[in-house]
Formats: structure tokens, C-alpha cells, sequence
């Protein structure tokens, strides 16, 4: 099942590219009713805009903060906003949300409760 109105929340990365995300760095994207987007991507904060069609998602450009982090981190915010850029394939099963496919493909966990229609 996918659309628009199951995406509102948030969903906190579980797997980047067939990596699981460290565990002293959490990933994180919020998805809003208004077709924006805002999240932490481990170590700089993110936003920007989202458009679903059917099964596909777009998202970005995105606008984020500057700051430096200890490398390991910084690479996992790299591959996260790089699996979550552009047009990609997307579904979502219970509170499973999967983004793109192959090495740029991103696997979420939904971290609170579903928006009431």
C-alpha cells in the first residue's frame, strides 16, 4: 500500500545501501501534509519538498545545515540524502517504509504513529 497520506510522520533509517546506519547516528526524514519534507540526516539538519505519484516518490532539492562531524557520520549523511535524492521507486508495508532500489536505496522504520485521516 502507498500514497501520499501514509508517508505524514516520521521514519528513522534502518538501512543505507544495503548498510545498517550507525548506531550513535540517527538518520531521520519527516514527511508533511504540505508536500515538505524535514529531517536530521546525522549530523546536519534537511528539508525540502516531496511529490508521490502512484508508486513513485520525488524528493529534494534539499537545503541543509553546514556542520562538521567525525567522518564516519558524515558518510552515512552522504549516502542517506543520496538515497533519498531525485525520483525513485517507493512502498510502504505496515510500518516499513522502502525508498529506491539497489545501492541507493534506503530502508525506514516509522518512530511514531500514523497521522489520523
Amino acid at each position: 500500500m502507498s500514497g501520499e497520506s501514509e508517508l505524514g510522520g516520521t521514519w528513522r533509517a534502518e538501512d543505507i545501501g544495503g548498510s545498517p546506519p550507525r548506531d550513535d547516528v540517527a538518520s531521520t526524514i519527516t514527511f508533511g501534509a504540505d508536500g515538505r519534507v524535514a529531517g536530521d540526516a546525522g549530523v546536519n539538519r534537511f528539508g525540502g519538498a516531496y511529490h508521490v505519484e502512484g508508486d513513485t516518490i520525488e524528493l529534494g532539492p534539499f537545503l541543509s545545515t553546514r556542520m562538521a562531524g567525525p567522518e564516519p557520520a558524515m558518510q552515512q549523511e552522504r549516502d542517506f540524502l543520496a538515497a533519498l535524492s531525485g525520483r525513485r521507486s517507493f512502498a510502504i508495508e505496515g510500518d516499513v517504509l522502502v525508498i529506491g532500489q539497489g545501492p541507493e536505496q534506503v530502508r525506514l522504520r516509522r518512530v511514531d504513529e500514523a497521522p489520523k485521516a
